[in-house]
């Protein structure tokens, strides 16, 4: 059964392809948040959300390098 405590919430993480920001994103899936993972590489991403989506139907990625303003930009809107 699926912790609900974050129904309804969404968090943005940062580094979400690997390490501490992926674990991060699989822990805040499993309590039920909307993740939008951010990184620089695309297939890890889309990997990445695979192992979220098996929390919950939501969640997306972004393709954003944070050094550039436009990528930063872009993803804003």
């Amino acid at each position: 059964m699926k912790n609900k405590q974050l129904d309804n919430r969404v968090a943005l993480v940062t580094g979400a392809t690997s390490g501490i920001g992926k674990s991060i994103a699989v822990e805040l899936a499993k309590y039920g948040a909307q993740v939008c993972l951010v990184g620089r590489d695309l297939p890890r991403l889309k990997t990445a959300l695979e192992q979220i989506r098996v929390y919950g139907d939501g969640g997306r990625y972004y393709k954003v390098d944070l050094l550039k303003d436009k990528d930063i930009y872009a993803m804003s809107e």
